[in-house]
């Protein structure tokens, strides 16, 4: 896999911009809100698949599909169109993560899933909000 294919920012959003989409309900889904809070509270703001999968208690292709469809959602409200990937098929899961810079995987050969830094950001401020109480609030 090509590096910067699937680390590139193609949205490139401001802080302000993720906190917007975080507030918006027909963008965080309960399954989707899960998931970034689990891999934000990991450290480095990073796990892979199986961890998140083991998390929620699902398969790891259910999260897959979660990111993906959150994804989706994000790149409808904002009018963009999906990166391609090297078979010309559209690549969601790297709207809201990168993969490690480093390439490294983790002990068991899983790749990294990080999320972006304006988003880790847009998290970090909003759970800071007095309206935080452990959940989401959309």
């Amino acid at each position: 896999m090509d590096m910067d294919s699937w680390a590139v920012d193609i949205l490139k959003l401001s802080v302000q911009e993720w906190e917007a989409l975080l507030d918006d309900s027909s963008i965080m889904t309960a399954e989707a809100s899960e998931m970034l809070l689990f891999v934000y509270d990991e450290p480095g703001h990073r796990a892979t698949a199986t961890d998140i999968a083991r998390h929620l208690n699902v398969h790891w292709n259910k999260v897959t599909s979660i990111n993906r469809d959150l994804a989706k959602r994000i790149l409808v409200k904002l009018g963009r169109a999906p990166q391609r990937n090297e078979e010309g098929g559209n690549r969601f899961w790297n709207i809201v993560f990168a993969g490690d810079e480093t390439g490294v995987n983790d002990s068991e050969g899983h790749f990294w899933w990080v999320i972006r830094p304006n988003l880790v950001e847009a998290i970090r401020k909003w759970r800071g909000n007095e309206l935080w109480r452990g959940e989401w609030r959309p």
